[in-house]
């Protein structure tokens, strides 16, 4: 199903202090499907994949900065 604004992404999340792997799609290659500024991520995730093109792939770091709370979403 085509979505306006729909990213489908494989992500690995870790710490950045000791490189922790706290959630990933790696594993079980699943993917993870979500619309910009509807949620469910954090903020960092709408203002990053904004500037992205289709099949860009990620190869920086894109980190929560502090003041925008990781349960906050762009709604």
């Amino acid at each position: 199903m085509w979505c306006v604004d729909c990213w489908t992404v494989h992500y690995e999340g870790s710490l950045a202090e000791t490189g922790e792997v706290f959630d990933t799609t790696h594993v079980d290659n699943t993917i993870f499907t979500f619309q910009l500024g509807k949620g469910p991520v954090i903020k960092a995730w709408d203002v990053a994949f904004r500037t992205m093109k289709v099949f860009f792939y990620l190869a920086a770091q894109v980190s929560n900065p502090p003041h925008i709370s990781v349960s906050q979403t762009d709604q």
